[in-house]
């Protein structure tokens, strides 16, 4: 039904009647997203509507058309689309193109740090998407993981162009804008921003992505905008000793303080992390205008000194001007000392009058507390939000004979009029959410990580952080507790091999018992795990040996591992078959379910000949179903018969519950011989889903005597890698008397499955 919308929408509602409302699928401080279905196009959209409360107000208005206007000028495949703007009524709208995904920001919380290749990957797409903006005339200005988008395909599109502005004049004295952790220095101190601009943010993000952590932080706003403008930054290579040298250098200019020093265009950012793919151990970036990485010294500076560096010249009767005069470093004077004399506490010393603070201190102010969409109208505007509290009082001429010691007092700055981020840590998410309830502020809670300090469900940390000024049209990123992760890796132990359930519980600081404790299972395959039991700590070092366990320290907890055996249904106990005759003992395997093996000679006088002297399986344990029994059957010295000569079947026994006879015939001086030389790959026929990377493998040799299937081990298990090639190569096989063919398996000896059957020809040899 169509009807006329007002306010918050509901699913149904249908706007100019065209876009259907499906679902509500997120919210800012200034605008509703919705899911919607373009019904004259046939396609699923975003809608992104100005909240009733901001419709009549312009500025909010503008800004929002703004955003409207910066997309709508770009198509670009690595750009979230913008396919119309309305204004209709009292409801202004933008509908965009639906991207199912999920953001870059959530993608590096997930994978802690990304690899090489995908860092570089998706820094070239992101560029990509800058690059056509660039190429309009439109700066981004707001550059970060969480403006970058990982579609479902793994296309990667930058999104939200709020606080995009067109490269103009007009546009270089804007209030700062964009995220601090991510903030240009140019564009942090004055406002200004440009192409280099943008890719210093880009530059930080693939530092986020390659390391899983930001080169500057701080407790509050102004403390990570002071780190981006006088901090040096730790190379990234030292949180992620795996980055290409050719990467870490274009993360080193792209993110250089200096614009003149940093990419130029997007497309030559371009250019270096396409050549770093192809050659990442390569120093050809050009650190600065004519010097390549690989031509700077150890120190990783520039051969020649010519570059200036400025900081707050902290004077003396000019202190109390409107302006604050910016110097070269004198000569001599170290970096360390001018980023010391570039200090808050400097800029913010008490013998500045309030009302004088400069208007590139307001600035840095204004990003921690003015929220996107307010103007500096004047340095007096300004400075009317900010106080400067002492712990100790004084004026201006007071502090002109303070000592170096006591010019040091207990600065704090706060913003009059504006709330803060509250701490959300150690609450649990409905908590949080309560907290925040009533602040127009989304909360992001995908994010998730193990914690040893923090419960389940409980936050870890957030950004904001505490302190920070709650900004309208926000969003507040939570990481979210899984609590240890020992406990999540022993509560996902079923169905894992015994191999990769000891790696996990090892790397986790868990020993795992020698022996494992094998128990039957109607829903977990043989050999694989069921769960665990606790170990008492000291009476088992677990997988390892003694010495080892001494050497690597040991483990402050130890388990025992359940291993299924498989259905009860498929195993019997095995029976006593020594001391049976050997048709006896025949009979009685083949009754219970199993096969005859081999049968091999055993010269004695002490027993009667024709009896079982020794078998493969002990009586009394499991055996599976369908497993082949070796036995070992005496014989008399006089016969002559070699000791471990293979015996045909007994002669003339029955077999209960088949009917058949087993008229194979006796002893006979003349044998059956055969020979094959193949090779048989391991996995590539009967292998199954869920198979381990080693398996044990055996040969046999399968043969048909009259009705009776007779199996003859020709090779012992041993343990073969999947898809690792196996000869199959033996000479002077001796196969059943008077049979002459017969079947070579090579088998995997827990399943039973055959990997590959060689037909094997006999021929009689007296």
């Amino acid at each position: 039904m169509i009807r006329k919308v007002t306010g918050v929408l509901n699913i149904g509602d249908i706007l100019d009647s065209r876009y259907e409302i499906q679902a509500k699928v997120g919210q800012g401080g200034m605008s509703h997203v919705y899911r919607a279905r373009d019904l004259k196009m046939g396609r699923d959209v975003a809608i992104k509507v100005l909240k009733e409360e901001f419709s009549d107000n312009p500025d909010f208005v503008e800004k929002f058309n703004n955003e409207a206007r910066s997309a709508a000028r770009l198509t670009h495949s690595n750009i979230v689309a913008a396919y119309d703007t309305v204004d209709s009524d009292d409801m202004h709208y933008i509908v965009m193109e639906l991207v199912e995904g999920i953001t870059l920001k959530n993608y590096i919380a997930r994978k802690t740090k990304l690899s090489n290749k995908e860092t570089i990957g998706i820094a070239i797409q992101a560029a990509e998407g800058i690059a056509e903006a660039h190429r309009k005339g439109i700066i981004h200005r707001d550059i970060k993981p969480q403006n970058i988008i990982i579609s479902k395909d793994g296309k990667v599109k930058v999104a939200d162009f709020g606080i995009a502005k067109a490269a103009s004049a007009d546009s270089m004295n804007q209030a700062v804008i964009g995220s601090a952790h991510y903030i240009a220095p140019e564009q942090a101190k004055t406002g200004e921003a440009d192409a280099r601009s943008d890719l210093y943010s880009l530059g930080i993000t693939m530092y986020e992505m390659i390391t899983g952590r930001l080169p500057y932080d701080g407790e509050n706003t102004v403390d990570i905008v002071m780190a981006h403008l006088q901090n040096v930054m730790v190379p990234p290579a030292v949180y992620n000793h795996e980055i290409y040298p050719a990467l870490s250098d274009i993360i080193t200019r792209a993110t250089r303080k200096d614009p003149e020093e940093r990419y130029q265009s997007a497309e030559e950012l371009i250019d270096d992390l396409r050549h770093a793919s192809v050659e990442p151990e390569g120093h050809f970036v050009k650190l600065y205008d004519t010097v390549s990485s690989g031509e700077l010294g150890k120190d990783g500076n520039k051969p020649s000194s010519g570059q200036e560096a400025v900081r707050p010249e902290s004077g003396s009767s000019e202190a109390g001007k409107d302006e604050v005069s910016m110097t070269p470093f004198a000569d001599g004077e170290t970096e360390e000392g001018a980023a010391e004399g570039f200090s808050l506490l400097n800029i913010l010393n008490n013998r500045f009058a309030l009302a004088g603070l400069t208007l590139a201190v307001v600035a840095v102010i204004a990003l921690a507390g003015v929220i996107a969409g307010k103007t500096i109208v004047g340095k007096q505007q300004a400075a009317a939000n900010v106080t400067v509290e002492s712990a100790e009082s004084t004026s201006a001429e007071e502090s002109e004979s303070q000592t170096e010691t006591e010019s040091e007092a207990d600065y704090t700055l706060s913003i009059q009029g504006e709330e803060l981020v509250p701490d959300l840590t150690g609450m649990t998410v409905n908590e949080a959410r309560a907290k925040l309830a009533g602040k127009q502020v989304s909360m992001d809670s995908s994010n998730t990580a193990y914690s040893d300090e923090y419960e389940a469900g409980t936050v870890i940390n957030q950004s904001p952080v505490a302190g920070e000024v709650l900004v309208q049209d926000a969003t507040v990123y939570v990481t979210i507790s899984l609590g240890p992760e020992s406990n999540q890796v022993l509560s996902n132990l079923k169905n894992l091999t015994i191999d990769d359930a000891t790696a996990s519980l090892n790397r986790v600081g868990i020993g795992v018992s020698a022996e494992p404790r094998l128990e039957f299972s109607e829903d977990v395959a043989e050999n694989y795990m069921i769960g665990y039991e606790e170990m008492p700590t000291g009476e088992a070092y677990g997988s390892q040996t003694a010495a080892d366990q001494d050497e690597i320290g040991g483990f402050s907890r130890y388990i025992r591992l359940i291993v299924s055996r498989g259905k009860s249904g498929d195993y019997i106990v095995m029976p006593q078959l020594v001391g049976l005759t050997q048709g006896a003992a025949e009979e009685l395997i083949v009754n219970s379910g199993l096969l005859v093996g081999g049968r091999t000679a055993v010269n004695t006088a002490e027993y009667e000949p024709g009896y079982v002297l020794s078998q493969s399986a002990a009586a009394e344990d499991f055996i599976k179903k369908g497993t082949p029994v070796n036995i070992q059957i005496t014989v008399d010295p006089a016969q002559q018969i070699a000791e471990g000569t293979v015996l045909p079947p007994a002669a003339q026994e029955t077999v209960a519950d088949s009917g058949s006879t087993q008229a194979t015939g006796a002893l006979s001086d003349e044998y059956y011989y055969g020979s094959i030389d193949d090779v048989c790959t391991i996995g590539d026929a009967s292998s199954g889903p869920g198979e381990s990377q080693e398996v044990y493998v055996a040969v046999r040799l399968m043969q048909r005597v009259e009705d009776y299937v007779e199996y003859t081990m020709i090779d012992e298990p041993r343990p073969v890698s999947m898809g690792s090639r196996v000869p199959v190569t033996y000479h002077n096989i001796r196969g059943a008397y008077g049979v002459d063919t017969g079947e070579i398996q090579v088998y995997n000896v827990n399943t039973d499955a055959v990997y590959r059957t060689f037909t094997i020809s006999f021929n009689p040899i007296d």
